[in-house]
């Protein structure tokens, strides 16, 4: 039997495309995964996202 791993999740509430652009990518993305990055530096990120989202 697999021994199950606790891996954090995050949901984006932008769109697809914002999440794409979020990664410098310049089409849809819709599932992405950090091989090392702490929690602290997805909060940053998601924080900054959303101040994007309401400049828009």
């Amino acid at each position: 039997m697999p021994k199950k791993e606790k891996i954090p999740l995050v949901n984006f509430q932008g769109t697809s495309v914002a999440l794409g652009r979020l990664c410098g990518l310049q089409f849809r993305i819709s599932t992405i995964s950090f091989t090392s990055i702490d929690d602290a530096s997805i909060k940053s990120i998601l924080k900054d996202t959303e101040a994007e989202k309401k400049n828009e």
